[in-house]
């Protein structure tokens, strides 16, 4: 596996790659998010990340793309999902949290045949590292089971 270089990441291209957009929620129009596939078949390890920015409006998930494409070009599966914040109906507590928590359960059953469940990981920037650490104590329903906070889901 290719290691990522962080400041060269900064200035990574954010070009579409192989990426599709999907809707995980009905609720808002901010329960959306987007998919980088990697080269070749699968299954891959794959990653579900949370963008950051203080839960608020003003940031979506936009200045997370360079780093999607590529953990992407690494060999990764990528989920980046929008989540309902600050400013917007529904955002804030406990709508952000629930929308995050909707996103995993979707991405899991959606795409779970697509990455190996023992290489299927949760991280976050910021204020998504935030809601991947409270994603981990894992909200009534939701349906998988993380180990800790620094290893695969199960």
């Amino acid at each position: 596996m290719n290691q990522i270089d962080f400041v060269e990441l900064l200035n990574h291209s954010q070009s579409a790659g192989h990426t599709e957009t999907a809707v995980y929620g009905a609720e808002s129009p901010s329960q959306f998010g987007q998919i980088w596939r990697p080269a070749g078949d699968g299954p891959y390890p794959a990653v579900m990340f949370l963008h950051g920015g203080c839960w608020s409006s003003a940031f979506d998930l936009a200045h997370a793309r360079g780093f999607c494409q590529a953990l992407a070009e690494c060999g990764f599966l990528v989920w980046l999902p929008e989540y309902r914040r600050v400013g917007e109906a529904g955002g804030g507590w406990p709508g952000t949290f629930l929308d995050v928590s909707e996103a995993a359960q979707w991405f899991w059953t959606t795409w779970g045949g697509q990455f190996y469940p023992d290489r299927c990981f949760l991280a976050g920037h910021s204020a998504g590292a935030h809601l991947a650490l409270w994603l981990n104590g894992g909200p009534p329903g939701l349906a998988l089971r993380v180990q800790d906070a620094a290893w695969p889901w199960r």
